[in-house]
C-alpha cells in the first residue's frame, strides 16, 4: 500500500474515532423535566435547550427553565429561573458559574476520584463529589458513558447525587448544584424524564408522565397535611382517605431516604431526629396511581 493510501487511511480512522467520542450533549431541542418544589410551592421544572451564544470567547448553548405548579392558596402559578449557559467537548461538560466556565460533569473520572462542582451563588463553596462507580448502559439503543458520585458536604443544599449519564446528566437529581443558601430555599430534583428528536425520550417513572401536576391539592377540600412543619424530629403524615398508600420522603439531592407502607390507613408517623437538616419532598401514592406531595423542612 502506497503511503499516501495509507495516510488517507488513518486520517479517515481519526475522523470516525472523533465522530463516536463526541459527546451530544444539548442538541436543538433538547428537553429535561424535573419535580420542582419550595415550602410553599409544588410543581415542576422544564428545562429546554434555547439556542446558542457565546460567552467568554466560548460558544455554548442557552438552557432555560420554566416552572410550573401549585401555590398555597390554590392558584396556579408559573415562572422563569435564570438562564443556565453550557457546552462540551469529547469527554466534559462545562457550565457558566458568573465568572468562568467550569467542570460540570467528567466522563474521564474513575472510582475513588474527587472533583468540585462550583455553582453561581453568592454563598457557594463549591460541592465534592465523590465517584463510586464507572460504566456503560445502553439507553434506546445508544451506548452511554456513566458515573456514580456520592455528595460530601454536610451543609444546607444539595447537589447532583447519584447517577450522572452521559448526554443526559443526572437521572436522579438536578442538572446543575443547588444554591447552599438559606435564602434560596427552593429544590429542583428529583430528575423526570429527558427527551430530543435523535435519541428519543427517557423517563425515570416516578410520575405518570413528565409535566404530571396531580390534583390542585393545596385548595382541595380532601388533601395530604404533614406536620408540624418544620420539624426537629416527630413528622406525622395525614393523608385524605383510608387507603393503601405508599410514602416515599426525598431528599434535597433526589433521593429516596425513607420508603413506609400504610394499609387501609391515612396516617404515618415518622421520626426525622436523625435526618439532615434542609428540605425533603414527602411523596404519597395509593394503588389507584394517586399522588400527593408535600415540602416539608427538617430543622
Amino acid at each position: 500500500m502506497k503511503l499516501k493510501e495509507i495516510l488517507t487511511v488513518i486520517i479517515c480512522a481519526f475522523l470516525v474515532v472523533n465522530a463516536k467520542a463526541q459527546m451530544n450533549w444539548a442538541p436543538e431541542g433538547a428537553t429535561w423535566h424535573f419535580s420542582y418544589g419550595e415550602v410553599c410551592f409544588n410543581g415542576y421544572n422544564m428545562t429546554e435547550v434555547q439556542g446558542d451564544s457565546i460567552v467568554g470567547g466560548q460558544q455554548c448553548k442557552v438552557l432555560k427553565s420554566h416552572i410550573y405548579g401549585y401555590a398555597c392558596g390554590g392558584s396556579y402559578a408559573s415562572f422563569m429561573l435564570e438562564d443556565e449557559l453550557t457546552y462540551a467537548d469529547n469527554d466534559r461538560v462545562y457550565h457558566w458559574t458568573g465568572d468562568n466556565f467550569e467542570v460540570l460533569y467528567d466522563f474521564l473520572l474513575v472510582p475513588g476520584e474527587v472533583y468540585v462542582v462550583g455553582a453561581y451563588s453568592p454563598c457557594e463553596e463549591g460541592d465534592s463529589l465523590l465517584v463510586t462507580e464507572t460504566g456503560v448502559l445502553n439507553i434506546n439503543g445508544v451506548d452511554l458513558r456513566y458515573y456514580d458520585v456520592q455528595h460530601l458536604n454536610n451543609f444546607f443544599g444539595g447537589s447532583m447525587n447519584g447517577r450522572i449519564v452521559e448526554r443526559l446528566g443526572p437521572i436522579e437529581s438536578y442538572l446543575f448544584p443547588l444554591p447552599h443558601c438559606l435564602m434560596d430555599i427552593m429544590q429542583s430534583g428529583p430528575f423526570r424524564c429527558y427527551q430530543d428528536t435523535e435519541f428519543g425520550a427517557y423517563s425515570s417513572n416516578i410520575f405518570p408522565n413528565c409535566d404530571y401536576l396531580g390534583m390542585n391539592d393545596f385548595s382541595s377540600a380532601k388533601k395530604m397535611s404533614s406536620y408540624p412543619n418544620p420539624t426537629s424530629s416527630n413528622l406525622t403524615i395525614q393523608l385524605p382517605t383510608n387507603d393503601n398508600w405508599t410514602v416515599r420522603l426525598y431528599n434535597m439531592n433526589g433521593q429516596v431516604v425513607s420508603t413506609e407502607k400504610i394499609n387501609g390507613n391515612n396516617r404515618l408517623d415518622l421520626n426525622l431526629q436523625n435526618f439532615t437538616s434542609g428540605l425533603y419532598t414527602v411523596q404519597a401514592v395509593n394503588d389507584s396511581g394517586k399522588v400527593y406531595t408535600e415540602v416539608v423542612v427538617k430543622e
